[in-house]
Parts: structure tokens; sequence; C-alpha cells
């Protein structure tokens, strides 16, 4: 995806693995411990933190740029691999016969499906691959908060390397939204690299009502990391859903 491969050598600046997200991940996996999967695995951050709890880590992300990367990280660990596919194909990564007991889909990711479709899809496949009590974890953007308010910009990550800033535009008659960045990389003349890209604001109720028709038998909602009940004016949206 051109939004993100133009993105990739500085995406650990923008988006750094925080502590709350491994321990929130690690407290909310399946205790079967066996197949781990991160959905949109970027450059394997994730993937790489849950290698000393899993026996084996499939990342998966569309970016081939982003998996290059997580791969040069990856080279010493064994029970990790990351590959370059697309989310609505991810049943072929996992050997027949095999279960997976945890399955990641942090970051927003999901969202960029941009299609009820293929999220049903994407969460019904999930649902077929995971064993009994495996666990299904969904994070993405509070879209309820952001369509109640209307609001149209997300807080600038700024730290000694870049500046990102993040806004939404209502696309004309379409539910869907753009989602337009502006990076600024410090060290290189505050050299500018500015991206758009469309995402579907996912409501919590549309989420619920997915994974409950996929077959999930409970799921409970978050509003942060830090384990905060869901609210409407949560940042977050985190689903955590048992098969």
């Amino acid at each position: 995806m051109p939004f993100y491969t133009s993105i990739a050598k500085y995406y650990d600046h923008i988006f750094p693995l925080e502590n709350s997200i491994v321990n929130f991940i690690k407290s909310k996996a399946s205790r079967k411990n066996e197949i781990f999967m991160d959905i949109g695995s970027a450059t394997g951050t994730l993937s790489i933190a849950m290698s000393d709890l899993s026996k084996y880590v499939i990342g998966i992300d569309m970016d081939k740029e982003l998996v290059s990367l997580a791969n040069e990280k990856i080279s010493r660990k064994d029970n990790v691999r990351c590959i370059s596919g697309n989310m609505l194909d991810i049943k072929k990564h996992v050997e027949k016969g095999h279960k997976v007991s945890t399955i990641s889909c942090i970051g927003n990711t999901l969202v960029h499906l941009c299609d009820t479709k293929d999220m049903n899809s994407f969460i019904r496949s999930s649902f077929e691959l995971l064993e009994k009590d495996g666990r299904l974890i969904i994070q993405i953007i509070n879209y309820d908060r952001i369509m109640k308010y209307n609001i149209s910009s997300l807080k600038t990550i700024e730290n000694d390397k870049i500046v990102f800033y993040r806004d939404y535009e209502t696309v004309h008659d379409s539910r869907l939204l753009d989602f337009n960045t502006r990076l600024v990389i410090k060290d290189e003349g505050k050299h500018v690299i500015e991206n758009s890209v469309k995402l579907y604001p996912l409501l919590k109720n549309e989420l619920h009502d997915m994974i409950m028709e996929a077959g999930f038998l409970k799921t409970v909602f978050f509003g942060s990391y830090d384990m905060e009940e869901y609210a409407h004016d949560s940042f977050l949206t985190i689903a955590v859903s048992e098969k």
C-alpha cells in the first residue's frame, strides 16, 4: 500500500510499540499460547514481543516494505515469520489441521478494508481459524466519538525525529472518510511526506454485530490499553472476543 510504503522507514518513530499495548495483548491472549497471528503486523514489533509467549507467531501485512523491515528484525527468531499478504486470505497461511490460539488486529487495521462485507469476511475467517476458547482482539479508533463530534483531526504525534499530522475529511456521497496525513522528518531538513487513504468509520455496535454473527460466544469492549471500560467518548474501541 503506497501510503505505508512511503513512511515505512519512519514507522517505528511514528508508532513505537508502547508497553501498555504489549501488556494488554499478553493479558488478553489465549492461555494456550500455540499460534499467535498479528494482522497488520507492520514492522513486526508486536510479533516479536509475542514470540516469548507463543510457540509460533505469524505476522501478516499488505505492505512489502514494512514486511521487509520486520523480517530484518526477526532474523534471529526461529518462531516468528512475517508475510506480505491480504488479511482476507489469512486461512491460507496456516497449515491444514492447525488451529490458532489468538488473532490480533490492532492499529486501526480493520477499517482499511472500507467495506463491511470484507470486514465480516475477515472476522468469520478468524473465527474459523481459532481453536476452542481462542481469542480475537480488534482495536480501531473510536469512530462513535469521531462521528458524534465531527472530529476532523487526531492529536499530532511529535518526537525528536518526526512530526505526524492526522486529519479526517468526509467523502462526498459516501460513508467513507479520507484520512490525510503529513509527515515531517526533522533530521532531513524537515522533509515532508503527504498521504491520503480511505477508511470506513466502523461504529462499536456494527463491530459487535459482526463479531456475534460470526459465532463468538462473548465479547468485552475496552476504551484504552490501560483496561479502561469502553465509553462513547473513549479514544479507542478495543474488542476482545472468545470463541
